[in-house]
């Protein structure tokens, strides 16, 4: 039975929905406390319909997928790792200012099969929905989106990702269907809410739409909304730009910069949405040319993928280790995830209070620029030393108390 996102008009509706349940078969599954006028649940199409026509705004389950690229060993460059996609990005010149100290990770997967890379990394607030580790996967997925972002070689880890002091909370899901994640989102906001989970946050999401075509998904949708809360708390959402441009499902022009191929949750002007590039820098050619193509269905000029990010090499997997051309934008993501790691973490090491846009808007205007139209590349490629030196100057220079012994604004986010 399908899930549906239901918006009731007032809390009175919606308890008298949950209590003249009628479908023995029926079963409400989640009923935020941030938001009391929504509800998930299971019901048939019918049902549906006659709750719709009963004036409850009714809106369907999102299906998204995780793509973990395409593995080959041929044509790589000689030594092509994790560790030459950080010098390609700068990180080790900005782990001379910050290594991404008293900052969080937040991995939304199907968890994170454990590794050496994440000893002494693991967050407490770490969950699942379920009875399910977070630390536990049959999946190499979440490892590798981890490790990239903030994965440490100190304790046997082969690489550090691009903010390796970073502490990383494992966020399991059983799929990443917008009726699961969006409770995940909730719970994160719960902690936020109770004092549990302090500083900086940024949440990652190696997921998106596959689809060719303008999804019938509506703008006011409450997964987007939730998007929205989670930026308004501090919590910096990054999304995968998709996999879809060329033969990886539509079969457009390797070099075009066209069609549209973001959709969704991927395309909001309030999270950050990342392509991917080769070891040129370029997506002009495959596989990288499968990085999907903006304006993005839902964003604002200038449009989206905000920025990219390489992505290719040996990275950790489950159980070890294992090389690709390419491993998807899914690990372009969390490059730009760990940059954030490293811009909050900076500002903290300074004072200086950042929000989510703030820190977006770091990461955009420090990019070097590439040839591609922003609908392939966005910015351009990210650059780890010149965005965490740009912290503190211009807009975000550290304030000035008001009067002697007075104490600045330390907050972030």
């Amino acid at each position: 039975m399908p899930k549906y996102f239901l918006r009731y008009q007032d809390t009175q509706q919606r308890s008298e929905f949950l209590q003249q349940f009628a479908e023995p078969s029926a079963a409400a599954t989640f009923s935020p406390r941030h938001d009391d006028q929504l509800l998930i649940a299971d019901l048939t199409p019918e049902s549906a319909a006659l709750q719709a026509a009963a004036g409850v705004e009714v809106f369907d389950d999102i299906e998204f997928h995780i793509d973990t690229g395409t593995p080959a060993l041929a044509t790589l460059p000689l030594n092509a790792t994790l560790a030459q996609v950080m010098q390609q990005v700068g990180a080790p010149g900005a782990w001379n200012l910050t290594r991404g100290e008293g900052s969080t990770i937040v991995v939304v997967d199907k968890g994170v099969a454990d590794a050496p890379e994440f000893v002494q990394k693991h967050s407490p607030l770490s969950f699942s929905l379920d009875s399910s580790n977070p630390w536990d996967s049959a999946f190499g997925h979440g490892a590798m989106c981890a490790s990239i972002a903030a994965g440490t070689n100190a304790a046997g880890g082969r690489y550090n990702g691009v903010a390796p002091a970073a502490s990383i909370l494992s966020v399991r899901v059983q799929s990443v269907l917008a009726s699961e994640v969006y409770p995940a989102y909730t719970q994160l906001l719960n902690l936020r809410n109770q004092g549990s989970l302090l500083g900086p946050v940024v949440v990652n999401n190696s997921f998106g739409v596959q689809s060719c075509v303008p999804t019938a998904t509506p703008a006011d949708h409450p997964f987007f909304q939730i998007l929205q809360d989670l930026a308004g708390a501090g919590m910096a959402p990054v999304f995968s730009a998709g996999n879809l441009h060329a033969d990886g499902l539509c079969g457009n022009p390797p070099a075009a910069c066209g069609p549209n191929t973001i959709w969704s949750a991927n395309s909001l002007d309030s999270v950050l949405c990342v392509g991917a590039v080769d070891w040129n820098n370029s997506n002009q050619t495959l596989p990288h040319a499968n990085s999907s193509r903006g304006p993005g269905q839902f964003s604002t000029a200038p449009g989206k993928p905000d920025c990219v990010a390489p992505t290719y090499g040996e990275v950790l997997q489950k159980g070890g280790y294992a090389s690709s051309l390419w491993w998807g934008t899914s690990a372009a993501a969390p490059v730009v995830s760990g940059l954030l790691w490293l811009v909050f973490s900076r500002s903290l090491n300074l004072g200086v209070a950042l929000t989510v846009r703030e820190a977006f808007d770091i990461v955009l205007r420090t990019c070097r620029s590439l040839p591609a139209p922003h609908t392939c590349v966005g910015a351009g490629l990210v650059d780890c030393l010149a965005a965490v030196n740009a912290v503190g100057t211009g807009d975000n220079a550290p304030p000035t108390p008001a009067r002697a012994g007075a104490d600045p604004d330390l907050s972030a986010g």
